[in-house]
């Protein structure tokens, strides 16, 4: 069973954004595989590695499309996103340097809290603002919502 499971509960109402979040599911569930069935650090490095770097490309796409729909916490939300690139860059580090030092359960747990927590506070607040903002917009959706 999957470690982090969609449900239709954490739409934001933006599809692109929805998609980034089930992907960002799906690499946690990768790294819990990894932990699980025992894959080795080079393995849960490569993970790691490309977790911090979709995490960045979502915030960056989150962040502009916030930005165009005139979101009025745009900054909170940015220093939130910030801290969050800072603590998967620790986690990085750290396996890196001495994976045996790495807690991948907390990790794990962290990232699963992290996530679900983001998308049901964070982000559920700026759904009506985006709902709004798409539907004066012809469609311009990169991804269908949903994998």
């Amino acid at each position: 069973m999957p470690y982090f499971v969609w449900q239709d509960s954490y739409t934001v109402g933006h599809p692109t954004l929805d998609y980034d979040h089930q992907r960002l599911g799906q690499i946690i569930n990768r790294l819990d595989d990894a932990v699980h069935f025992q894959h080795g650090d080079t393995e849960i490095s490569a993970i790691l590695s490309a977790l911090r770097h979709y995490v960045e490309s979502h915030f960056a796409r989150e962040e502009r499309l916030l930005e165009a729909a005139g979101y009025h916490h745009c900054t909170t939300h940015s220093v939130s996103h910030r801290r969050i690139e800072q603590t998967l860059e620790d986690f990085e580090n750290l396996h890196r340097s001495s994976p045996d030092n790495l807690d991948a359960k907390a990790l794990l747990a962290f990232l699963q809290r992290w996530l679900i927590n983001h998308i049901l506070k964070d982000d559920m607040d700026y759904r009506p603002m985006m709902e709004c903002y798409l539907a004066s917009r012809p469609a311009m959706t990169d991804h269908p919502g949903r994998l």
